[in-house]
């Protein structure tokens, strides 16, 4: 199962889940049109340590959720950010090994960001994202 977003022709992210369980297998950027070169810090209520699970109910019986709505990747030396609504909203924080995605009070993703980026990873995003 798949729940995607952003413009599904310049912009997508696509997050794979386990169809039984719910839980998140993975995470793909498989297009990008708005991309910075920044450093995002962004304030958490709440921290967990968790593997992340999705509502499955929303899922149609094609397998694919479609939300659309714009989002930007922002490339920092230490971490890159995909901002998917309002980072000021992020209530809680669900962190599995490098990466995290920030839920706002509604359980919306705000964003996700994958932490310890090696220089090769670095470089590597910054040639493809064109920054």
């Amino acid at each position: 199962m798949y729940w995607r977003t952003g413009d599904i022709e310049r912009s997508l992210i696509e997050v794979g889940i386990v169809s039984r369980t719910g839980v998140l297998k993975n995470l793909t950027l498989t297009a990008v049109k708005n991309a910075v070169l920044s450093d995002v810090i962004i304030k958490n209520k709440k921290l967990v340590d968790a593997t992340p699970v999705f509502d499955l109910s929303i899922i149609p019986e094609k397998r694919i959720y479609d939300y659309i709505s714009d989002f930007q990747v922002c490339l920092g030396k230490e971490a890159t950010t995909i901002i998917s609504g309002e980072i000021n909203e992020c209530h809680t924080l669900v962190r599995f090994g490098r990466t995290s995605i920030g839920v706002n009070y509604e359980n919306y993703i705000t964003h996700v960001t994958v932490n310890e980026l090696t220089t090769d990873e670095y470089k590597e995003l910054k040639d493809s994202l064109k920054l």
